[in-house]
Parts: C-alpha cells; sequence; structure tokens
C-alpha cells in the first residue's frame, strides 16, 4: 500500500516537474513563430520635399479663434507603470471637451478614454506600448485598442507591422520620445505616422523630427508634458498646443492636427498666468514665408534641412525668409524675453500646394507566405518527429 501510493506521488511529481518545465518552452514556441510570422515589407527610397508650389498650414487660418489644448503623460509604457504601480484607469465614462482650454492626461496604456464635445461627438484616445523595445505610441481618434506589440527585439518589418495595425483603428499616430526605441533609419523608412509627441525641446530631441523632415516625412511636432520624472521648478515648463478652428468639436481637432493647424507653445513655470504668446499670421506669398508675433520677440529662427539654421533675426515682432532651391522644408521657432517659445509646423515643398501624400510601406505578400509556409512545415514536422518518438518510447 505505502509502495503504491509513493508510486502515485512520484508520478505526480514527475508529471509537474514535466509541466513546469514545458512552460517556458511552450511561450518560448510562441514568441518565435509569432516574431517570425510578422509580415514583411517593401521599403521605398524617400523622396525629400520637392515642387515649385508649397503646402502652409497656416495660410487658412485668418479670422479662426486659437483652442489651448495640452497633452500630459507619467510613463514611458505600461508595464512600467504595472511595476511602479501607478496605473489609474479612468473609470469615468467620458471628459468634456472644453471650448477654450482642454488639458488631456492621457495615462490609459492599452484602454481608451474619451472625450465629449458639446454636440456628443466622442473623441477618443489611448497610448499603447508595453515596453522593452517598442516605444510608445499615442493614439488619438481610435476606434478600437491594438493589442500586438513587439518588446523584446523589432525590426523594420516588426514596426512597420505595428504601426500598420494602429493606423488602420486610428484617426492620428503619434510616436512618443522615438529615440532610442527607434533609430533614425527607421524613422525615415517607416510610414504610418503622422506625428511626433516629445517630452523635451531641446534641439537634440528635436533632432529626430527634423531627420524624418529631411527624408519627406511630413509629421507634426506635439509636445507633451512628462511627470514620470523629478525635475526642479526652474527647469520645468509647461507645453501647450494651439489649435486653429473656428468652433471646439473632435472632428475639428483631429482635422487640425492632421493638417498641421496649429503650434506649440513652451512656457516656464515662472510665465504661467502672464500674457500668452501667440502667432498673430503665417503666410507664404509667392516663395516668401512671412511670419508676424506677439508680443516683440527675442529671437525668431527659421530653421530647413537636416536641421540647418538658415535665418535669425533679433529683438522684431516680425520676419520673413524667401526659398531657395535648394530649400525642401522650413521651420521657425520664436523666443520671447519671458522664457516661452513657439514652435511652428513646418511649410514644405509640394507639387500641388495640398499636404504632400506621404509614401507607404508594401506588403510583401510572396515574401510573407513563404515564411509562414516554411514555419507551418517546420511545426508540423517537430510534432511529427515528437509524436514518433513518443510512441517508440511507449513500444519499449
Amino acid at each position: 500500500m505505502m509502495t503504491l501510493h509513493s508510486q502515485t506521488e512520484f508520478r505526480w511529481f514527475r508529471f509537474i516537474f514535466r509541466l513546469v518545465l514545458a512552460i517556458p518552452f511552450v511561450i518560448a514556441l510562441f514568441l518565435g513563430i509569432f516574431y517570425l510570422a510578422a509580415p514583411y515589407y517593401q521599403f521605398s527610397e524617400p523622396e525629400r520635399f520637392n515642387g515649385q508650389r508649397f503646402y502652409n498650414p497656416y495660410q487658412d487660418n485668418a479670422g479662426q479663434t486659437t483652442c489651448s489644448l495640452s497633452f500630459s503623460f507619467n510613463a514611458r509604457h505600461f508595464v512600467g507603470m504595472i511595476f511602479k504601480g501607478n496605473y489609474n484607469i479612468n473609470i469615468k465614462g467620458a471628459d468634456t471637451l472644453q471650448t477654450q482650454h482642454s488639458h488631456l492626461t492621457v495615462n490609459n496604456f492599452q484602454i481608451l478614454h474619451s472625450y465629449v464635445d458639446q454636440s456628443g461627438a466622442k473623441l477618443s484616445i489611448y497610448r499603447h506600448g508595453m515596453g522593452g523595445n517598442s516605444g510608445q505610441q499615442l493614439c488619438i481618434g481610435a476606434h478600437s485598442v491594438v493589442w500586438t506589440d513587439y518588446p523584446l527585439w523589432s525590426q523594420p518589418r516588426h514596426k512597420q507591422n505595428l504601426l500598420r495595425k494602429l493606423n488602420r483603428t486610428s484617426e492620428l499616430v503619434a510616436l512618443t520620445d522615438p529615440i532610442p526605441s527607434f533609430t533614425y533609419a527607421e524613422l525615415i523608412k517607416l510610414s504610418g505616422y503622422q506625428l511626433i509627441e516629445l517630452s523635451q525641446s531641446s534641439e537634440a530631441s528635436l533632432a529626430c523630427w527634423d531627420t524624418a523632415l529631411s527624408h519627406g516625412r511630413d509629421v507634426h511636432l506635439l509636445l507633451s508634458n512628462f511627470s514620470g520624472e523629478e525635475a526642479t521648478d526652474s527647469s520645468k515648463t509647461f507645453f501647450s498646443t494651439q489649435l486653429f478652428y473656428n468652433e471646439t468639436s473632435a472632428a475639428n481637432l483631429i482635422h487640425a492636427l492632421k493638417k498641421g493647424r496649429f503650434y506649440n507653445l513652451e512656457q516656464p513655470l515662472s510665465a504661467i498666468g502672464s500674457e500668452v504668446p501667440y502667432v498673430q499670421s503665417a503666410l507664404m506669398k509667392a516663395d516668401t514665408f512671412s511670419l508676424l508675433v506677439w508680443p516683440m520677440a527675442q529671437q525668431i529662427r527659421f530653421i530647413g534641412q537636416n536641421g540647418k539654421l538658415l535665418q535669425q533675426s533679433a529683438d522684431t515682432n516680425a520676419s520673413e525668409y524667401r526659398f531657395r532651391p535648394d530649400d525642401t522644408y522650413l521651420r521657425a521657432e520664436v523666443v520671447f524675453d519671458d522664457g516661452s517659445t513657439i514652435l511652428l509646423n513646418p511649410v514644405v515643398r509640394t507639387q500641388g500646394g495640398s499636404l504632400p501624400v506621404q509614401s507607404t510601406a508594401i506588403f510583401d505578400v510572396g515574401k510573407t507566405a513563404v515564411i509562414r509556409a516554411f514555419i507551418v512545415f517546420g511545426f508540423v514536422l517537430f510534432f511529427s518527429l515528437f509524436i514518433r518518438f513518443l510512441s517508440r518510447k511507449k513500444s519499449t
């Protein structure tokens, strides 16, 4: 009786031991298939902005009001929030999209959060990103949540597949602080993102934006407030987005972000509450861009290809720049005496004067099918050999 009981215990122990050993094997097998089966894409060579006409996002903004919008977040990725214990799910049905100023605190990783305008229309937003190598993406105008991610490691095809899925379910996709999760080469190659969201406005941070622009990616800048790391009061600034439209609505907000009809305002905390600097006009006439701001600016800088400083003016509220033949785009930075800075979206060369059509990666059906066929063949072969091994062992 004791012997039978001991044998039963041993069998159970052996079963549990094998099960524990099998779990990491199954996980590794699943991840291997998941990564290997990711679609392949054909990437076209990037083309710089070209043409004799220009797209100026601010050209038709005369008479429109400016709505102030500020984004904020407190973690780099979903896993980080879980480990730090600060993952808070907003249980409200929706927040209200205010007429003059709205502060959008988007900390909802992998969960939609909605903002309702005066007509009852919803603007749903969430942050995507599990952590690791995949980075973080801000999804605006989302219809559903994408759970696909490649946190361990990823090649351009994995990142392109993720962007493709996000674009299918969201109106706009922003790469949040893309470096180092994305390389500069990937920012040039990949398509499917319309915004770059940065938590800093330093020259080093803006380099990723200029890299994309210099290779024909018409992406717009979104400066957001990151509260996940402590900073001294003297070094803290507040970012807001000033959008041009006549009426605050979810549709108008998305339209303004898509077309680049907004600019970013950076204010030191010491300047909060004082009169807010603003853009009075930003117009293209023939090949000359004219900028008028209020109040008097300490410095107005025009920046072009590869982030090169093209021209700067001091102690003025107006400046203009004439495009040279080799200028592909032009963006402006305006610094004021109180430390505030305005960063405008670029004016770019185009063939027809409208927003340039972005080159997109093409799904490589043939290569993807071949690789997946090999995976299926290998999977079937492995299990055939495994079953044959078990049957031989049982017969012996």
